[in-house]
């Protein structure tokens, strides 16, 4: 929150003399900043605000003000991989889900070399929900959207099993904006 009010200089870095690449930073370190300057004519601020569409907007201060501003979360466009199991057989780990995401892509695959059963299972040790279960013949693989609360902690388990007990699978969490847009399959607030 900045406090604005009409005895306040405010100097934006673009109405410093081009070519001058120190003038700024004098400012700042030459004990200007934080300061408030006396003027005899009070300035204008001129606020410019960009809403969600890039659209700009102008607005012209001339009384005092508060401004406030809420930061939103960034997540990547990318599929981002939050945790990579490659050992699955009854092991556990604790995840924070990252700020602004609401939906996890799990995705696993178990397989070994006898054509009987083969399972993988990956579950919150909290609530026993299970995330993603996969059952085949010699091998299977599967993917789930987990709905889940934005920096909250889980601690989850992952567990194989097959009639030799020789199997091997992998399991990664992924997150991206594609994936938040996902309708979770299983939820897990």
């Amino acid at each position: 929150m900045v406090n604005i009010n009409k005895s306040t200089l405010v100097t934006p870095p673009h109405y410093l003399h081009r070519g001058d690449k120190n003038t700024y930073q004098n400012i700042l370190e030459g004990g200007l900043a934080g300061k408030e300057l006396s003027v005899s004519r009070p300035p204008r601020l001129l606020l410019q605000l960009h809403a969600l569409t890039d659209n700009p907007m102008s607005l012209t201060i001339t009384e005092d003000i508060t401004v406030s501003a809420a930061l939103e979360a960034s997540i990547p466009t990318v599929n981002t991989v939050l945790l990579e199991i490659v050992d699955t057989y009854n092991t556990e780990y604790t995840i924070t889900v990252p700020a602004g995401v609401t939906v996890l892509k799990v995705q696993g695959d178990v397989y070994h070399e006898s054509p009987e059963f083969v399972e993988l299972e990956i579950s919150n040790v909290a609530n026993k929900k299970s995330w993603l279960y996969l059952w085949d013949y010699e091998g299977a693989s599967g993917v789930s959207y987990v709905g889940v609360t934005p920096g909250k902690s889980y601690t989850i388990h992952s567990s194989t099993a097959s009639d030799t007990g020789t199997e091997s699978g992998y399991v990664t969490l992924i997150y991206s904006q594609s994936i938040n847009n996902q309708t979770p399959n299983v939820t897990d607030y």
